[in-house]
């Protein structure tokens, strides 16, 4: 029983860590300028450009624009003039929301 104890704690204890050290280290506000199917050879899936206009810069340092490259037909469906919570870590998307 103690073993089982000790392994939960360890596991807890871990989920906490990844909390912290997952953090994304630049947010901000953006608004969808455009979208463009992304155009590269060789590839298994299709993707798309999604070029955002900083709005407002949360966390970290921003661009004025931002370009992602995101999944296309992913769990993100972005519209152009729309505003989005976007947090990223080394140019790459960490999470998005709607505003």
């Amino acid at each position: 029983m103690g073993k089982l104890i000790f392994f939960f704690l360890i596991m807890i204890g871990n989920a906490f860590a990844t909390v912290k050290v997952g953090q994304c280290p630049e947010e901000f506000i953006g608004r969808v300028k455009s979208k463009q199917d992304a155009v590269i050879s060789g590839r298994t899936f299709e993707t798309e450009e999604i070029i955002f206009s900083n709005v407002e810069t949360l966390r970290g340092e921003v661009d004025e624009e931002v370009i992602l490259e995101l999944l296309k037909g992913g769990p993100f469906k972005l519209e152009e003039g729309l505003e989005y919570r976007v947090q990223l870590r080394n140019g790459k998307l960490c999470w998005l929301e709607k505003v």
